[in-house]
């Protein structure tokens, strides 16, 4: 996604002056998937946990 970006901001479909807040905002996604992850992985840990007990 950065790079499509920065292909649009050379061929002037974008302005520069958005590539740091684009790129704040993909980095914010994904911060948000790996906790989702992390989450999804805890409860499937802790399910299997309650199951084998």
């Amino acid at each position: 996604m950065r790079k499509r970006h920065l292909d649009r901001v050379c061929k002037g479909k974008c302005s520069a002056k958005l590539t740091s807040s684009y790129n704040q905002i993909l980095h914010n996604i994904d911060r948000m998937s790996n906790s989702c992850v992390n989450l999804a992985e805890t409860l499937k840990s802790n399910t299997y946990r309650k199951k084998s007990s």
